[in-house]
Parts: C-alpha cells; sequence; structure tokens
C-alpha cells in the first residue's frame, strides 16, 4: 500500500494515467484487504480477557475510526494550501500522496514489532 501511495506522487496526465491509477488502486485494496485480516487476526490473539473481547474490539473500532474522521479535513486542508501555489502541478496531492505513503510505511513497521504471546 506504500508503494502505491508513493506511486500516486508521480503519476501525472496523460492518456495511461487513469488505467495506471486503477490498477495501483487494485494492488492498494488488495493489500489492505491482507492488511485488515492480519490485524483482525493479531487482535483476537493478543487480546487479554477472553470475556471481554467484543468490548474490547469496539474501543479498538473505534481507535481505527478516530483517525479516518481527522485526516479528511486535514487532507483537505493540505491539499487546499498547497494548491495554491502551483494547480498545474498537482503539488497538494503530491504533498498528500507522500504523506500516506509514509503514514502507510510507518504503520507496517508498527505491527512487524507487534509481539505476539
Amino acid at each position: 500500500m506504500s508503494l502505491s501511495a508513493g506511486c500516486f506522487t508521480v503519476i501525472r496526465g496523460g492518456n495511461l494515467s487513469y488505467y495506471i491509477t486503477l490498477a495501483l488502486l487494485f494492488v492498494s485494496g488488495i493489500g489492505y484487504g491482507t492488511y485488515l485480516s492480519v490485524d483482525f487476526a493479531l487482535l483476537l490473539d493478543i487480546l487479554p480477557s477472553i470475556h471481554n473481547k467484543a468490548k474490547d474490539i469496539a474501543v479498538w473500532n473505534q481507535a481505527l475510526i478516530l483517525p479516518q474522521v481527522l485526516a479528511t479535513p486535514i487532507g483537505g486542508f493540505i491539499l487546499d494550501f498547497f494548491e495554491q501555489f502551483n494547480c498545474e502541478l498537482g503539488l497538494g496531492y503530491i504533498i498528500l500522496f507522500a504523506i500516506t505513503a509514509a503514514y502507510f510505511f510507518i504503520s507496517g513497521i508498527f505491527v512487524v514489532k507487534m509481539d505476539v504471546p
């Protein structure tokens, strides 16, 4: 997913850019689905109490939703702020996708370092 988001930073207009974007979105979707399935499996393995798993999963789900709610207006601000400098280049999208690629990479590092009992 990090590589797909990184590739979005260098895609420019042209005849094939739409199809390249669709292919990258397909790869990104496969990566995200794989990430979520492994994430749920790790979650169920590391939860301490079998009796409170539903409550713990609900709290974990809220922790997933909150960054998405906050990232939307922040991403919009980043996009609007940098698009005013050079709209033909698409600087806002380049910076937005570069930040997204960095966050995907950092989250992958944190998941790899997680200890499973």
